[in-house]
């Protein structure tokens, strides 16, 4: 696919196209985050506890530290360093109901960027590498959540961005382990999200158990994949359950569900073939409830930053598709000389009623 196609398809007809224009700046030190979770996994694994080779590893006590917020416990301690990312989020409107939603960021050069990742991303090693700037491992994900205003999510069904920036990466091993984004287009605001709890997994808490039933309502949530009856008449051995809303040969891992963010879902079978392979954004999805929790645009570092511009881009298309708002392409573009990176998302709008009259007219 062409990697400047998603430009093309929406300035070829701009001469033409009708559109009205909102635009918010965001600062990440203005942003909603939460404290650092425990490190349970470098425990586990200095135990000699074996862990899945799976996406599930995205958000544990090694890779899911958060940045900022308060301790909760009422006691004061010393204020964590911050980084900013300068984000700014942008939303277009175009002719037959579409948008055009852009969210930029530039790589804050504070970040940890290991330079001994043998050592310092390895979790069996107790204690873990510390990266003096912000006393926190290395193996920790920096974490960074902007909400979008209320008329982003009202017309796409977005409700804010989650920059988490992993200096080790993550699982599968070989494949994603190296630094990189992952920018989160979450559905629900934080607030909400914030209820979306279940019982850990005792090796790893930071994840929820996938090895017994939930035993509450929000926990079983994780669970709850909507899926689309793909089966052949009378031939129940070539049927499959494809996640919905997803595209096709999505498939969501029970062991990469993370409490407050959803789980994970992407294709397997497209993924780089080891981490020196990947150089392009991959598309991952959320679920929860039967819902969808959020689209990510997962980017390694060398996409993101250095002297030569980047540009990648490709069509989206679901199985199943209920959900008319979902975005029919997506893009992430590097440039090099600002040092900015910007996401954007191409869909319908949710709010449709506003364009009826253009619709007719």
């Amino acid at each position: 696919i062409p990697s400047s196609f998603l430009a093309a398809a929406i300035l070829a007809d701009s001469a033409t196209a009708r559109r009205q224009r909102r635009s918010n700046r965001y600062s990440a030190n203005a942003a909603k985050q939460r404290p650092p979770r425990p490190r349970s996994l470098v425990e586990a694994a200095a135990e000699g506890i074996s862990m899945p080779n799976s996406m599930s590893f995205d958000m544990m006590g090694v890779g899911g530290a958060y940045i900022k917020g308060n301790s909760g416990s009422g006691k004061s301690r010393k204020e964590p360093k911050k980084y900013d990312v300068e984000a700014e989020v942008d939303i277009e409107y175009t002719t037959g109901c579409g948008y055009l939603l852009t969210f930029s960021f530039k790589h804050d050069d504070n970040f940890p960027v290991p330079d001994q990742p043998a050592t310092q991303c390895d979790p069996v090693i107790d204690p873990p590498a510390i990266y003096e700037y912000d006393e926190l491992p290395y193996l920790a994900g920096r974490q960074i959540e902007i909400p979008f205003p209320s008329e982003i999510y009202e017309e796409t069904g977005f409700a804010s961005q989650g920059i988490d920036f992993n200096p080790c990466g993550h699982p599968p091993f070989n494949v994603f382990n190296v630094p990189h984004y992952d920018m989160h287009f979450y559905t629900s605001p934080l607030e909400i999200r914030e209820g979306w709890t279940c019982a850990p997994f005792p090796p790893a808490p930071a994840i929820c158990d996938f090895t017994s039933e939930q035993t509450s309502a929000s926990g079983r949530a994780f669970f709850n994949v909507d899926t689309i009856w793909t089966g052949v008449y009378n031939n129940t051995e070539a049927a499959t359950f494809q996640p919905a809303n997803m595209p096709n040969g999505f498939t969501c891992d029970m062991s990469a569900a993370v409490p407050v963010m959803g789980t994970h879902c992407h294709n397997y079978a497209t993924q780089p073939s080891t981490a020196e392979d990947w150089t392009e954004p991959v598309l991952v999805m959320g679920s929860y409830d039967g819902n969808i929790a959020f689209l990510e645009a997962m980017a390694p570092l060398s996409f993101v930053s250095g002297q030569t511009d980047n540009d990648f881009g490709e069509n989206v298309v679901y199985a199943g598709q209920t959900i008319e708002s979902l975005p029919s392409s997506y893009n992430v573009k590097y440039d090099a000389t600002t040092g900015r990176t910007t996401a954007t998302l191409t869909g319908r709008r949710v709010g449709l009623a506003a364009c009826e009259e253009e619709l007719r007219g």
